[in-house]
Parts: C-alpha cells; sequence; structure tokens
C-alpha cells in the first residue's frame, strides 16, 4: 500500500511529470533513435525518381521556403539535396539553384541550413560553374515566372555570388526552362510552376510541399499528371531520411513524437491499475 501511495504521488505531481516528459523528448532531439516508420508509397516514387536519373540530367531546383513554413520545406529539402548530391558526380548531374517567388523567399538558408548540414558540394566532389550553381533570388509575379521560363538572360544576368552567369561553364547551352530535364519546387505557388514551367515546356515536376494534411494546392495537379510526385510535411521528410538512410531532424521530431505518446500512455494504464487495486483492496 505503501509503495502504491508513493506512485500516485509521482503520477499526481505536475513537475515530475514534466520533468520526465521534456527529459524524454530531449533525448531523441538530441540524438534520433530511429524508431519504426511506415514508409509513405509517395515517398518511395519520388526516392525512386532521384535514384534513377538519367546521366547528364539538368535539374531546376526553385529553393523558397518562406519563413512560416520552414519548419515543414526545410527538413524535406536536406535529405532530397543530400541524395542529388550523392549521385551527382557519378552521373554527370548538373543541379542549377533558384528561387523564384513573389515577394518573399529565403533562398540563403540552401547556405545555412541545407549545407550546414550535409555538407558543402564540393565535399562530394562538386565543382560550382560546372557541376552545381546558385542562381540567386528573383522577386515578381506571373511576368517574372514567364520571362524566367523563355529567357533566362533576361531575368537573371549574374549569380547569388555575383558571377555572371555567362562565365559557369554549366550555363552554355541553357536558355529557357526548355533546356531542364526535371524541376522541383520547394516552397509555394505550386500553380506558377506548373502554369509557367512545366505545362508550356512538358516538364516533369517533383514538388516539396506544405504539411501532410495541407496538400489540396498539390493534389490535383499531381492526380492530373501535370505533377509527377510530391512530399509533404515533417512525415515525409522523416520518410526520405529513412531511405537515404540519414536520420537528421525529421526522423527526431517524429521519435520524440512517439515517445511522448508511448509516456503518457503509460501514465494513463499505471493510472488504471492503481485504480483497479484500490477499488479491490476497498472490496477486502
Amino acid at each position: 500500500m505503501e509503495m502504491q501511495e508513493q506512485i500516485k504521488k509521482l503520477l499526481t505531481n505536475k513537475t515530475f511529470v514534466q520533468g520526465m516528459l521534456i527529459i524524454l523528448l530531449i533525448i531523441p532531439l538530441a540524438r534520433p533513435l530511429g524508431l519504426p516508420i511506415r514508409i509513405d508509397q509517395h515517398s518511395i516514387n519520388f526516392y525512386n525518381i532521384i535514384e534513377n536519373l538519367e546521366p547528364g540530367t539538368k535539374i531546376l531546383f526553385n529553393y523558397i521556403p518562406p519563413v512560416v513554413l520552414m519548419g515543414d520545406l526545410v527538413p524535406q529539402s536536406i535529405p532530397v539535396i543530400y541524395h542529388l548530391f550523392s549521385i551527382a558526380k557519378e552521373r554527370n548531374i548538373k543541379i542549377y539553384f533558384v528561387g523564384l517567388s513573389v515577394a518573399d523567399g529565403i533562398l540563403q538558408l540552401l547556405d545555412t541550413e541545407v549545407f550546414g548540414t550535409i555538407g558543402k558540394p564540393e565535399d562530394y566532389g562538386l565543382k560550382y560553374g560546372e557541376d552545381w550553381c546558385n542562381l540567386g533570388f528573383v522577386a515578381g509575379g506571373d511576368i517574372a515566372w514567364s520571362t524566367f521560363a523563355q529567357n533566362i538572360r533576361a531575368s537573371i544576368q549574374y549569380d547569388r555570388y555575383g558571377n555572371p552567369i555567362d562565365s559557369l561553364p554549366m550555363m552554355q547551352g541553357v536558355n529557357s526552362v526548355a533546356d531542364f530535364d526535371l524541376i522541383i519546387n520547394c516552397g509555394e505557388y505550386n500553380t506558377m510552376i506548373v502554369r509557367h514551367w512545366g505545362t508550356p515546356y512538358n516538364k516533369p515536376i517533383l514538388v516539396l510541399c506544405l504539411t501532410g494534411a495541407v496538400v489540396q494546392d498539390v493534389e490535383p495537379f499531381y492526380r492530373a499528371g501535370q505533377i509527377k510526385e510530391y512530399l509533404a510535411g515533417v512525415r515525409a521528410a522523416a520518410d526520405y531520411e529513412k531511405l537515404v538512410n540519414r536520420p537528421g531532424r525529421a526522423i527526431a521530431s517524429l521519435d520524440a513524437i512517439s515517445i511522448s505518446h508511448i509516456f503518457l500512455i503509460a501514465l494513463i494504464i499505471i493510472g488504471n491499475i492503481l485504480y483497479v487495486m484500490e477499488r479491490a483492496s476497498g472490496r477486502e
């Protein structure tokens, strides 16, 4: 009976319960545990498309995760870009980063969040201007998207680092969206991607989109075949980390959620056991 009372006091002690929960959340966030997850078919399809890219593929990667969506979009982009870098040198894949947006754009996250996590492209044997480049940020609405699609040099003369884009060897023969083989969009404005880049030039589009519960702006295009595949939210990011065998912040987030739920379920079970024991003791 004394032990039951002690356990009961602990379970009703808010400081103890909250303290335990904080500790359990910190552990997986500091070091991902990699608890089992069921990988979604969209994530598998996305992975297979990247994994089976043909040698010499030119990829236009529009990287504009808005501030309010960084928590969902950046964790998706990290394993995807890691996957691209891992196979780019061997297959002579060219990656062209750009940031086209109506107003806000955080293209510098590429340098801080992505390269700061997986390493710089040079760590994968990729040379700037030959294997990858950053064409910088272009603001504007439909006109900017349309102009870039038809004539890149009408929108951009210098890359993000101040180099004339004509000085980059990989820009030779690349004049419009028609010269790319695959488009990846990390951000909003998927409608503009389809309208100005995908449909007119018949280009396959991969999308890193908002949360897993909000894909209304992508699903209609996907069902119509205008978007080839998409990832949605941190849940898909965790799938992709699992597929490339590189646990990161997405898996850590899911681990923390799972452990917190297990802890709360355990409290409920223990509480019910104590209740049953007290009832039984009372009848005796």
